[in-house]
């Protein structure tokens, strides 16, 4: 038996869509909502007892990507013409990037005013969640000579170097998405779309590199 929002909270804690919470973590939440049932208690195991069992296995939400240098709001122009990209909460908790521009910070509360792309309204959103779109880190990852080339696509850099799970951007409805790297396929490039429960396959142009 499990509770959806016991399932609910496993997903957001460990930064995985629900179908991906490994099978030892659902294991051991049948066992002790077993047990927290039959002390006389009822419904879910909470959010403080889905973190004990977590944190008891080791477990938690991946690692953050960290900005290289710590940017300084004061300094970046406020007009518009800096691109951002900003993080928002997608379905099932997963969170989406989407793209914007930085428009000033916000009082002394420390949030960020970013514009998004589509979107007449300013929106605040806090340090942590946004992160400057520059040509480098966020830069179209398809190999220069993929058409010349004859090397097949999973052979050719970067491709053949990047682990599964890697965190990338993909271009999605017009928008672009935060993503996990998954495989190649053919002259296709499969990935995990934050929100979606299955990997997608998208060509190699529509996929960016995101700044660790």
């Amino acid at each position: 038996m499990i509770i959806r929002v016991d399932e609910d909270s496993m997903a957001r804690m460990l930064g995985v869509p629900q179908a991906q919470i490994p099978e030892v973590v659902l294991t051991e939440y049948q066992l002790r909502l077993r047990m927290f049932h039959c002390d006389g208690n009822s419904g879910a195991l909470g959010t403080v007892g889905i973190i004990d069992m977590l944190r008891s296995m080791k477990l938690g939400p991946p690692p953050r990507a960290q900005e290289r240098a710590s940017v300084d709001w004061s300094r970046i122009p406020m007009n518009g013409a800096v691109r951002v990209m900003a993080r928002i909460d997608g379905k099932n908790g997963m969170p989406n990037w989407v793209s914007g521009v930085y428009v000033g910070q916000v009082g002394g509360a420390g949030k960020l005013a970013v514009r998004l792309d589509g979107d007449v309204y300013v929106h605040e959103f806090r340090r942590d969640d946004v992160r400057i779109a520059r040509d480098e880190p966020m830069r179209p990852i398809s190999p220069e000579d993929a058409v010349q080339s004859d090397v097949p696509l999973a052979d050719r850099k970067p491709w053949s170097s990047m682990p599964a799970g890697e965190l990338v951007a993909v271009k999605d409805g017009g928008e672009h998405k935060e993503a996990r790297f998954h495989a190649v396929q053919d002259d296709q490039i499969l990935v995990l779309v934050a929100g979606d429960l299955t990997p997608r396959l998208f060509d190699p142009e529509e996929i960016l590199c995101l700044e660790n």
